[in-house]
């Protein structure tokens, strides 16, 4: 299912992790993610090597922190990719 389906069968607040890949702002990842995770819960996105300027562009929301960040290169290509590790405070 998709995340922004509120009618389908997932259960909220149940998972340890919400995974996603570049397929929208971290704003809208993490208002789309946070009614999943279970309580510690994580949210675990990669973004393009811009991804923690545009963290640092929305950190100001009180209710979510950044954990971790990883940078890496993608293999054979090259490009810069980074991944945000962010919990959400319940």
């Amino acid at each position: 299912g998709r995340a922004e389906d509120i009618f389908d069968e997932v259960p909220r607040q149940y998972f340890d992790f919400v995974i996603s890949r570049a397929v929208g702002s971290i704003e809208k990842l993490i208002k789309l993610g946070i009614p999943y995770l279970r309580e510690g819960g994580r949210i675990i996105l990669m973004r393009g090597k811009r991804g923690l300027e545009e963290w640092n562009e929305i950190r100001a929301d009180q209710n979510i922190k950044l954990i971790e960040y990883k940078k890496f290169s993608l293999p054979f290509i090259g490009h810069q990719r980074v991944i945000l590790v962010i919990a959400g405070v319940l």
